[in-house]
């Protein structure tokens, strides 16, 4: 089974988001500055781990090469962490946009196909008891259509069918 992309975006996005309050606490010579950061390189290596990206070992290195300075000052452990914010933070921001931008034209996508419908009165939820079922049936009539098929074919082989269904969802749920 496909691992989510919307789940990993999320992911990926909520570990981007702690980044600057760390560097706040760095900027503000915190105390647990450095600590807060080993504990980010720590979830990030995890994170990384969990979807079996090699970009793990990156973000141990950099961990391990803060770990290796055990006799530095409070002042020179907080310089060294300091200077890794920057090429950790871009090894999963660069995942990050990847992933995204798949989401993102998916989202784009069946903007370009249900709006359109359910402006015109062809698609419309309202009154629908299992919007899952509902959801599900749409799918089934988009990849009938053989205009629509290939690039709902498209999208499904981007993000999986899974996904493409979440999509689906909140593309219909969200206001005109």
């Amino acid at each position: 089974m496909k691992t989510s992309s919307i789940d990993k975006r999320e992911s990926f996005s909520g570990l981007l988001m702690r980044v600057p309050q760390i560097v706040k606490l760095h900027l503000k010579r915190s105390p647990v500055a450095v600590s807060e950061w080993l504990v980010w390189l720590s979830d990030a290596e995890d994170l990384l781990q969990h979807y079996g990206r090699p970009e793990c070992a990156q973000i141990a290195g950099l961990r391990a090469s803060l770990a290796s300075n055990e006799k530095q000052s409070r002042q020179e452990k907080r310089e060294a962490a300091l200077s890794t914010v920057s090429p950790a933070q871009e090894v999963i921001y660069n995942i990050y946009a990847k992933v995204n931008v798949s989401v993102e034209n998916v989202y784009i996508l069946f903007r370009q196909i249900i709006v359109p419908m359910r402006t015109a009165g062809i698609i419309n939820i309202d009154g629908v008891d299992d919007l899952t079922a509902y959801i599900n049936e749409l799918m089934r009539q988009l990849l009938a259509n053989e205009q629509l098929s290939a690039s709902v074919n498209g999208a499904i082989a981007s993000v999986g069918r899974s996904d493409v269904l979440r999509i689906i969802a909140d593309v219909l749920t969200e206001e005109l």
